[in-house]
């Protein structure tokens, strides 16, 4: 959806709103692409935000998609429903900034969990995405989606993953993903940092900073050691 058409759709449904609501105001700045907003969290919005039709708070979400600035967003508790998850792919589908999503304490159910998967797949930005809590367990059919997205290379710049997974494959699908991730990028920083310094000092913390945590996946452990 095209930047002045989301616009459009957003002030449409919020005709009826307060000109001075602060949610509304907040949209508005997004809208804007405002440099200093780089973190939206609704937490203390959530009152207005939750009594929002789905429709408005469809629109809203559309205006964050490809923003250029936006680099958290927080989500979470919101009761978020199936009926705004085109937006949360547009989200997730378009290049942005954005590297942290959480999404968690919502319902969120199957096939708006796979539109978000689906989405994912090509977004190689995002470094970590939250959807505990969902008010249904996760479907096995969104959790084999989710394990062969990851297998295939998909959300590449993955390192944190907090989903409730329960099946074991799926799991450790995730986890060898996120790990390779991990891998790679921390491979990446030593191959910059010996590039710009013309030595090796420095580069051995990065294994230390390059632990990720998938949720389904319990304690912190180091990623693997990078392949001879």
């Amino acid at each position: 959806m095209a930047a002045s058409s989301s616009r459009s759709r957003f002030e449409a449904a919020c005709a009826s709103v307060h000109p001075s609501s602060p949610l509304l105001t907040l949209f508005r700045r997004a809208a804007d692409h405002e440099s200093t907003l780089t973190e939206i969290d609704l937490k203390d919005l959530q009152a207005e935000f939750v009594r929002w039709s789905a429709e408005r708070q469809s629109a809203a979400l559309f205006l964050l998609a490809g923003s250029p600035t936006l680099q958290k967003l927080n989500l979470s508790g919101l009761g978020l429903t199936d009926a705004v998850a085109p937006a949360l792919a547009a989200i997730l589908c378009q290049p942005s900034a954005l590297q942290v999503l959480s999404a968690e304490r919502n319902d969120l159910r199957e096939s708006g969990l796979l539109l978000l998967i689906e989405a994912l797949a090509g977004n190689t930005t995002l470094r970590e995405l939250r959807l505990t809590g969902q008010k249904q367990p996760i479907p096995t059919t969104v959790e084999d989606s989710l394990a062969s997205m990851m297998e295939s290379g998909g959300a590449s710049g993955l390192i944190k993953l907090g989903i409730a997974l329960r099946g074991d494959k799926a799991r450790r699908a995730c986890d060898q993903a996120i790990f390779k991730h991990v891998d790679r990028q921390r491979l990446e920083r030593q191959g910059s940092l010996q590039g710009g310094s013309g030595f090796n000092g420095g580069a051995s913390s990065s294994s230390n900073n390059g632990m990720a945590r998938s949720a389904s996946a319990g304690p912190l452990r180091p990623p693997p050691p990078p392949r001879q």
